[in-house]
Parts: C-alpha cells; structure tokens; sequence
C-alpha cells in the first residue's frame, strides 16, 4: 500500500508538471516543416485568429517556432555586422564577436519577454492559455523582424520600416495575447504595457553589463514594444 501511495504521488507529481502552463515548448528538429511554417506566418502576420489558435495548439510547431525567432534575429544582427549601424550621426560598425554577442542577446531577450508577458497573462489576469501556446505563435510571427534588414541595405528607410515593423508587431502581439489566454481588451492592453516595463529594465540591465553598443543595431519586432519579438 505504501508503495502504491507513493507511486500514486509521483504520478501526481507529474501530471502536474506535465500541465503546467507555464512549462517550455517540447522541441523535435527531426521533422521540422519550415515550408508550413511560412504558411502559418502569412495568416499570423494578416491577424487570422483561427490560425493562431492553430499554431498554439499544435505542439509540432514549436521547433519551426524557435527556428523562425533564432533566423529573424540572427538576419537582423548579420545585418548588424555587415552594415553597421549609425547612432547620433556616427556609424558604428561591431566585430564578429559583439554581432554575434548581439544575436544571442537579443534571441534570449525574445525568449525572455514571451515568458514574462504570458506570466503576467496568466498569474496576474487569470489567462486561460499556456506559454508554450503564446511560444508557438509568438515565436512564428517573430519572422517580421527580419524586416528590419531592409532598413539596413536602405538606410533612408530605415526609421521608417522599424516604426511599421515596431508598430504592427505590436499589433499582432495584441492579438496573439487577447487570442491565446482569452483575455478582455483592457487586460491584454495591460499585459503588454507590463511586460515593456520589465523589457525596459532587461535593456537597461544589458547595458549595465556593457553591451551597450547593441542598442545602435535598432533591436526591434513584437515583443518588447512588441510581445512577439
């Protein structure tokens, strides 16, 4: 009886774990369709709510997911190193080290501010999600951000496609928020003001630690003005 108790508990245990709404996405890099990948991205980008409750329920998708946010950001500080980037009229041009440093930042700081806002969905407003949902879609629509390297081949476009780019990830990253954890409008708006004060303090952290030159890259994309990076 004791024995049984005791595996009785352990199963508990983990179920328990097992749905957690907070646990991170489960990866398999053996069947990775980056092909549907793209398609699911056209209907995030265009606000098809049905295709993000799609995405966030098909856990086959967060390896694309990762893919897409890890090749977004590594497009944005390739960009970085090749072109440079120009900060109160100086241009500034990074070693392979620093866009290379810039590129793993900034790829956790996504991870990072996907997390936070789907705690502060889910601990503070009582969301009905999961943060491996929000990942899959999040994480998708974190492509747009390879946008950006338009603005660093065109450097008169540039301020202007990080102000689209910025301000239409935001708009998804509502979306995807009120879509995902079933949240009301004001909640959703909420969420994301909250998680921009903590992204602001992650930035401010970083350049405490003296990456401060990664600012002049023009970070951008849905999560920290933008919640999908």
């Amino acid at each position: 009886m004791g024995v049984s108790l005791f595996f009785n508990i352990k199963d508990m245990q983990h179920h328990t774990e097992h749905e957690s709404p907070l646990k991170f996405p489960q990866l398999n890099f053996n069947d990775v369709d980056v092909g549907s990948g793209f398609s699911y991205f056209g209907e995030i980008i265009k606000l098809n709510k049905k295709t993000m409750e799609e995405v966030a329920h098909d856990g086959n998708l967060s390896s694309v997911a990762l893919v897409f946010l890890m090749g977004g950001t590594f497009i944005v500080a390739l960009c970085f190193y090749i072109f440079g980037a120009t900060s109160f009229m100086v241009n500034f041009k990074p070693d392979l080290g620093l866009a290379f440093t810039s590129w793993v930042v900034l790829t956790i700081t996504c991870l990072l501010e996907m997390f936070v806002a789907s705690v502060i969905a889910l601990k503070l407003f009582m969301g009905k999600g999961s943060f491996d949902q929000f990942f899959r879609v999040a994480g998708i629509a974190s492509l747009l951000s390879a946008l950006m390297a338009v603005g660093f081949v065109i450097p008169m476009l540039g301020a202007f496609i990080q102000a689209a780019v910025t301000l239409w990830s935001l708009v998804i990253g509502f979306v995807a928020l009120k879509t995902v954890f079933k949240l009301d409008t004001s909640n959703t708006i909420l969420t994301m003001i909250l998680a921009a004060l903590v992204i602001i303090s992650l930035n401010s952290g970083v350049s405490y630690l003296g990456f401060n030159d990664m600012g002049k890259m023009g970070m951008g994309g849905p999560v920290s003005a933008h919640i999908t990076c």
